[in-house]
């Protein structure tokens, strides 16, 4: 053994238990005493050296054991995907989340206009608020917000909710943008509510609109016929 290293005492069983002379120990937490010149001691530094190496020999199986858990765990509880987080985000089931970009989907029985360019949709059986891509509307403390949303109310009404169909255009914080359609003559409802002169557009708003064009040049209709928000 080399001086001064540290080994558990075999009386009170501390690490304490060290060289301070050539073959003689002490441990200092107790104050046992042994000689390596008694023969009654000549059993410690094997039975040192074989602790040791049943000690390091654990760890290895320990260590072995682990690494062949791992892989089962990650293979049997698998990480859950963006849409399953962004689905149960919105209390619905993985299948139910909201519409992605470009899909098409029939709203059933609710259509109520919540402003001028905002409406609650029913979708995959559960309410849902979407926004009128490429619409801006009067605000709730504006003369017109009461204007503007009658009407979109009566353009929903017109159509009726069986016979609405959406795409999906974008997501801001979690509420589908989208272009809504009359099925029936595939009319764009967001170009027939800025034709109202209640809501309008621009070039920015509109681009990731599918008919943007018709949207812009609805604007220009109603500002030119001076409807809505255009009156002088």
């Amino acid at each position: 053994m080399s001086k001064n290293k540290v080994h558990e005492c075999p009386k009170c069983s501390k690490i304490s238990f060290t060289q301070i002379k050539p073959n003689v120990f002490k441990c200092f937490a107790c104050d046992h005493h042994k000689d390596l010149n008694d023969p009654d001691f000549k059993w410690l530094p094997i039975a040192i050296a074989v602790g040791s190496c049943t000690g390091l020999i654990g760890i290895a199986i320990g260590i072995f054991s682990f690494n062949q858990i791992l892989p089962n765990r990650s293979t049997n509880t698998p990480s859950p995907s963006s849409n399953q987080i962004a689905a149960a985000s919105m209390g619905a089931e993985p299948a139910q989340a909201a519409p992605k970009a470009n899909s098409q989907q029939k709203p059933k029985a609710i259509a109520k206009a919540i402003s001028g360019n905002q409406v609650v949709l029913e979708i995959s059986g559960k309410p849902q608020e979407v926004i009128l891509c490429g619409l801006t509307a009067p605000m709730p403390n504006s003369p017109l917000f009461g204007a503007a949303t009658q009407n979109l109310q009566q353009l929903l009404d017109r159509t009726g909710a069986d016979n609405l169909m959406l795409t999906a255009i974008a997501d801001s914080n979690g509420t589908p943008i989208v272009e809504l359609y009359d099925r029936r003559e595939n009319i764009s409802l967001n170009a027939h509510q800025v034709a109202s002169g209640y809501t309008t557009s621009s070039q920015f708003l509109a681009k990731p609109c599918r008919d943007r064009a018709q949207i812009l040049a609805k604007v220009q209709e109603a500002q030119a016929q001076q409807k809505g928000l255009w009156q002088p």
